[in-house]
């Protein structure tokens, strides 16, 4: 289903993303319930459980630092005790570092599936309540594609945001914890300037600093452009999938017809969309890249050389120097956390652009606005929630379309409980929708129409439609399928 008729149809671009900080607002106010929801107490305990693992694999990744010291000094001394002796030990690490990696990646998968699993279940519920999923095809806004909102975008948005957040808290951790290392061990650096002598203490720190601080700046503003790109290549490849699952969905009337020609230049045109916008999204990727690549090589030597001087000197040992270069590129690898995964961000944020401009949709669609900001809505009154004769009435019913036209105006009647009525007027003009209003599909009017009561009330869409299930189910439907037995089907 393509609810609005496809907004994105003509150039695919939406609107420019919001201001980072307004972006994360929005994202934790979406976040935030699930962890005060009925699966708060396994949402925390997971949380709990993936944290917990994560500083335990940041605790042997410094003791590791400490056996590269160790083992770098072992082999410097051609200590053939102390190399077994460190050889075994590195086994016993690497067994523990495993087993802890295995099962804190199957905790955090464990709470990106229940996160999506309730985020899924509560759009899902929003979506399909009082006709909602219907009345987005008319809101003014477009809302394309709420299933790819619904299934695609919600499992990158949770997979995604669980993977970030953690290894930003991962990150930060293994940065406190090797700065102070790294601060230890690199000493400090005689410098002459103009005939002054300068002593820098634990100058490799401030080394790793202004790399990583020019490294991300220079991300930052080579990147940006990779957001709207992401944004603008999940719309037209949405578009794209929607206009092929109609194709399948009306494929008889397609065959009649012999529209297949038109179809394929149709789609043709869509692919075209998606095309482009692949091309524009490799494009920022590519200049991104550039960087990113040149970035990586460089810190490849980069701690090497900048330690060389303290140990050409005499002043630490290969072990010393070994254990430097590590954790130097433990601490850069903390601060480039960001330049690494700002592709992956962009994307990310893509995602949840798009599922908040979905809740927003959904949020926003109980009552009815018309283009010129008025809000007006038809009042459904069930006989079952007060005391009324059963029949239809209709007061002062007006139905307007959702852009504020007059479609019926001052309506006034009742139809009697077993009356029949046939209702009669040319093409447009609005008897289809007096059908939807009294469905309750149809908010945007004014006036008051009171229904019998409802769960009593059967409609016959214009399209026929079969759910998806076994016979008994599409015979029952929409009651569930045990409701009845089979005699009486």
């Amino acid at each position: 289903m393509n609810s609005g008729g496809a907004a994105n149809r003509d150039g695919a671009s939406p609107d420019a993303p919001e201001t980072s900080a307004a972006f994360l607002r929005r994202f934790v106010a979406l976040a935030a319930p699930y962890f005060t929801s009925e699966e708060r107490w396994a949402a925390w305990l997971l949380t709990a459980g993936v944290i917990g693992l994560t500083l335990l694999q940041i605790a042997f990744a410094v003791r590791l630092n400490i056996w590269n010291r160790d083992f770098f000094n072992a082999l410097e001394g051609r200590d053939w005790d102390a190399f077994l002796y460190q050889m075994g030990l590195f086994t016993l690490l690497c067994a523990a570092t495993m087993g802890v990696a295995v099962y804190q990646t199957y905790v955090k998968q464990l709470l990106q599936l229940r996160w999506r699993k309730w985020l899924n279940a509560k759009l899902v519920e929003q979506w399909l309540a009082d006709g909602l999923h219907y009345q987005l095809t008319f809101i003014g806004s477009g809302i394309d594609n709420p299933d790819q909102r619904i299934s695609e975008n919600v499992k990158h948005a949770t997979e995604k945001a669980v993977e970030f957040s953690l290894g930003f808290f991962e990150k930060a951790v293994t940065l406190a914890s090797f700065i102070g290392i790294l601060w230890t061990v690199s000493g400090a650096l005689d410098v002459t300037l103009m005939g002054q002598n300068f002593e820098i203490p634990g100058y490799m720190v401030f080394a790793a600093l202004l790399y990583a601080g020019v490294g991300s700046a220079l991300t930052f503003f080579v990147g940006k452009p990779i957001v709207t790109a992401n944004m603008r290549q999940n719309a037209t490849e949405a578009d794209y999938r929607f206009s092929l699952v109609r194709l399948r969905e009306n494929s008889e009337a397609v065959a009649m017809i012999r529209g297949e020609r038109d179809e394929n230049r149709t789609l043709a045109r869509y692919f075209g969309d998606v095309m482009s916008s692949t091309i524009g999204l490799m494009r920022s990727q590519r200049r991104l890249m550039w960087l990113t690549s040149f970035y990586a090589t460089v810190g490849i030597v980069y701690p090497t050389l900048v330690a060389s001087p303290r140990f050409f000197a005499g002043a630490i040992t290969l072990g010393v120097l070994m254990q430097i270069t590590a954790a130097f590129g433990q601490v850069q690898n903390s601060l480039n956390y960001f330049v690494d995964n700002y592709p992956r961000i962009a994307e990310w944020r893509s995602h949840v652009e798009r599922l908040l401009e979905f809740e927003d949709a959904l949020n926003s669609s109980g009552e009815a606005t018309h283009e010129s900001g008025e809000v007006t809505t038809i009042i459904l009154t069930d006989c079952a929630a007060e005391e009324c004769e059963e029949q239809l009435d209709f007061e002062n019913l007006q139905i307007t379309t959702a852009e504020g036209n007059i479609v019926i105006e001052d309506a006034n009647t009742k139809i009697a409980k077993g009356e029949r009525v046939l209702l009669m007027g040319p093409s447009g003009s609005g008897k289809s929708t007096l059908f939807r209003a009294i469905a309750g599909l149809w908010p945007w009017g004014a006036g008051r129409i009171i229904v019998p009561e409802r769960r009593c009330m059967m409609f016959m869409p214009q399209r026929p439609y079969l759910p998806l299930g076994p016979l008994r189910g599409a015979l029952t439907y929409p009651a569930s399928r045990r409701r009845f037995p089979t005699e009486a089907l």
